[in-house]
């Protein structure tokens, strides 16, 4: 009578561990999909940070490139409103000096 009682406790016990092994496998292979997943969600997301960085640096170069040719027009500009002060300074000490 008690090793039925034993064996029956048992077998209860193991129907337990057999239905928290299931749900432990059913558990193991919804984190694996979700692994899966977010692995390739990872990788889509490194190749669209790379594109981003890509278009960054490119915007910076063309921005450096636009700032060196707008220096250049200011300085060319510069110049050319110095030239035509002295032009005017001459010409003014020319018509002084008749």
């Amino acid at each position: 009578m008690e090793l039925s009682e034993i064996s029956s406790s048992q077998s209860v016990t193991l129907e337990k561990q057999k239905e928290q092994l299931m749900e432990s496998d059913r558990q193991l292979q919804q984190a694996e999909e979700k692994y899966s997943l977010l692995s390739v969600q990872m990788r889509s997301l490194e190749q669209e940070m790379l594109e981003q960085q890509n278009s960054l640096e490119n915007a910076r170069i063309y921005f450096e490139e636009f700032a060196r040719e707008e220096q250049l027009k200011r300085d060319k500009l510069k110049r050319e409103k110095t030239a035509a002060w002295i032009i005017a300074g001459v010409l003014l000490c020319a018509c002084i000096a008749k």
